[in-house]
């Protein structure tokens, strides 16, 4: 299991071996390097902190325990977990089964292709893994529905499950859209504030006494129109603002 400071395989800056101990056991010594390394979301919902990991827990532990109960046991290989910027990626030392492709079990229908029976039997036992070759399809169906990106990757001597973090950047966009819309609504206020003051207000007036560009002014105007809130009456030469209710009257 290894960290690296890029996208590739170049600088290292954490690594762990783990060789002894059930398949069970490390198994789960994997999974939780792979969870203390995401990254996590914390809402406030209600009075209560929801966290969602960037990558699913359920789709780690899948790709995690089918690693070892799939994985060529006579090639002196170990289990690869790689930890990039930009991905974690599983590695399944033996490669896929010879002749099929990942895509051929991502419906669930696929028979099982058991390289180790007595191995995925024990797992099966334990409840740590299924026998009808519904694990692809599991982590796919539940890294769409998190939003979370997944490749398998078939090389010579590995399967790769990949799990993308693309999430950091959605939610990095939503902090950014939430703090952006929060700003837009207290300038709004401002100007509704300033309205109810003085009716004949102009635009470079509240320029100055808000410290905000023309620009940011005329569009908090244009969606206060739009949302029905204040409305611009009076001829060319006498012009007034009104501050409307919510039912777009005074």
């Amino acid at each position: 299991m290894a960290k690296f400071a890029t996208n590739t395989k170049t600088t290292f800056t954490y690594i762990r071996g783990e060789d002894k101990g059930s398949i069970i056991k490390l198994s789960k010594v994997c999974q939780q390097y792979i969870i203390d390394a995401i990254d996590w979301k914390a809402d406030i919902v209600g009075l209560n902190r929801v966290e969602t990991p960037e990558i699913p827990l359920e789709a780690i532990r899948e790709a995690v325990i089918d690693s070892y109960g799939h994985r060529l046991y006579n090639n002196g290989q170990c289990n690869e977990i790689d930890v990039f910027k930009d991905r974690i990626e599983i590695h399944t030392t033996g490669g896929f089964p010879k002749g099929h492709s990942p895509e051929e079990f991502l419906d669930g229908t696929k028979k099982a292709i058991r390289r180790n029976k007595l191995i995925t039997g024990v797992l099966y036992y334990s409840k740590d893994m299924e026998t009808f070759a519904t694990g692809l399809k599991r982590i796919k169906d539940l890294c769409d529905d998190a939003g979370c990106k997944v490749e398998f990757k078939v090389e010579k001597d590995n399967f790769v499950v990949a799990f993308y973090r693309n999430l950091r950047d959605t939610w990095a966009e939503e902090a950014d859209s939430k703090t952006s819309k929060s700003q837009n609504e207290v300038l709004e206020d401002q100007i509704i504030q300033l309205l109810n003051q003085d009716k004949k207000i102009s635009q470079r007036e509240l320029v100055l006494k808000l410290d905000k560009s023309l620009s940011s002014i005329q569009r908090a105007i244009k969606n206060l129109t739009k949302q029905g809130k204040i409305k611009r009456e009076g001829g060319k030469h006498f012009c007034f603002w009104k501050v409307l209710n919510n039912k777009g009257s005074d």
